[in-house]
């Protein structure tokens, strides 16, 4: 079931990034093209049909089993090597460690995304809509865009108040 829901997602993922890379050409890709290759064909409307298996992959990727595991490395291993290579190329200056954070953080919100939109609802007392596919990926990669381009956080920094 996994397989046939993942598989077109992955692929039309794949050529969204092989679109990105093309028009990059020897350039590295922009990181916001890479995000919204990533993100896009998960939040497009062409994908709402499977509003019940989104919200259910949501929760496998937030409570995985070894075989939810072992079924998500299959599916994903393609798209992890395109994707960190693509990343890797776009922020040549960013520690990898912060790369693979920042990937790690994109994959968690995007599943957040995709299993608890009603959390938006709740939070922002129905002034958002959590059925605008478009306006949620623009916001989701004006905000990882701008977090790839942080600096790398210094030390610890503490929450107390003075």
């Amino acid at each position: 079931m996994l397989g046939r829901r993942i598989g077109p997602i992955n692929r039309e993922r794949l050529a969204l990034l092989e679109a990105c890379e093309a028009q990059a050409g020897a350039n590295p890709p922009p990181i916001e093209g890479l995000i919204r290759a990533f993100l896009a064909p998960v939040l497009s409307s062409s994908h709402q049909g499977l509003a019940g298996f989104v919200r259910l992959f949501g929760r496998m990727h937030a409570e995985p089993g070894e075989a939810v595991e072992a079924v998500f490395h299959g599916q994903f291993a393609e798209i992890k090597s395109r994707f960190v290579a693509a990343f890797r190329r776009a922020m040549p200056n960013v520690p990898a460690e912060e790369m693979f954070w920042g990937v790690h953080f994109l994959i968690g919100a995007m599943a957040h995304t995709m299993s608890g939109m009603h959390h938006l609802k709740f939070i922002s007392d129905g002034l958002c809509d959590p059925s605008d596919s478009e306006a949620i990926l623009n916001r989701l990669v004006a905000f990882f865009a701008a977090g790839f381009r942080a600096p790398a956080p210094q030390g610890d920094p503490s929450c107390t108040a003075h």
